[in-house]
């Protein structure tokens, strides 16, 4: 075999390698952005999700400010009508002592 024979083998054999080389690349760069459009399409789903149950909970703290404003009111009323009870019941007490 001749120089220029082997060096033909070899750059055959050389290009033949950097092609399957080339192939590999490019197959792992399509999984990498296949998974990197899973990735974000993860993410966006984690957020919707977040965001809906950070709206659940928001609408259950209006709820329950809601019952707590109305407890609070009711509370107040009853104790205006526990003075007033009081007072009476003083009136009367003094009223009987009379």
């Amino acid at each position: 075999m001749s120089w220029n024979e082997i060096l033909l083998i070899i750059l055959v054999v050389l290009l033949l390698f950097s092609g399957v080389m080339f192939q590999f690349a490019l197959y792992y760069r399509n999984q990498a952005k296949n998974l990197t459009g899973k990735l974000e399409d993860r993410k966006r789903e984690v957020l919707i999700e977040t965001k809906a149950i950070i709206d659940q909970c928001a609408a259950d703290l209006k709820k329950y400010d809601a019952e707590i404003k109305a407890r609070d009111e009711e509370i107040e009323k009853l104790q205006q009508n526990l003075k007033h009870l009081e007072e009476e019941a003083k009136e009367n007490f003094h009223k009987r002592k009379s």
